[in-house]
């Protein structure tokens, strides 16, 4: 009887800590989980190793989803974008939304690409809050012509 009591706690004890752990983690999202979004003519392409390049000469906005583990509320400790700007100079921000499922109430967290061409750039956007449950996390931005995305990553806790 103690060895099945002793089991049982063990697995209580490990179902927690599981449920701690997913709350408070950080996830690398490669770029294969974007959608090009308000266009008519699709200008996405998927690259091997999961980029998601624009392949328009203009810009095209790229929506690119991410999963919250905790259910009721969380903070995004810090998240990262990184990019390659392939000929393009023009302005290039990258927004993270932590929103409610209806629309763009919520919190954002917006980080600018530097000007240098054909170069990878990995920009840190800091943290944002998330007051509630039922958010919805995702990457927004009117990616400039050829340029690619490449992954993303949120700190959560």
């Amino acid at each position: 009887m103690k060895k099945v009591a002793l089991i049982l706690g063990l697995m209580i004890v490990c179902t927690v800590a599981a449920s701690i752990t997913m709350a408070s983690d950080s996830k690398t999202y490669t770029a294969a989980f974007c959608v090009e979004s308000e266009d008519t003519t699709p200008d996405i392409r998927y690259y091997n190793g999961g980029h998601a390049r624009n392949y328009s000469s203009t810009a095209s906005r790229f929506v690119c989803p991410a999963v919250s583990d905790d259910t009721v509320s969380s903070t995004i400790d810090n998240w990262s974008v990184t990019v390659y700007r392939e000929a393009s100079t023009t302005a290039w921000n990258v927004t993270l939304w932590n929103t409610a499922r209806t629309g763009y109430s919520g919190y954002a967290s917006t980080v600018t690409i530097p000007a240098g061409v054909n170069a990878y750039h990995t920009v840190n956007g800091g943290g944002i809050s998330n007051t509630g449950a039922d958010r919805v996390l995702f990457i927004e931005s009117d990616v400039p012509a050829y340029g690619r995305i490449v992954s993303y990553k949120i700190q959560e806790s």
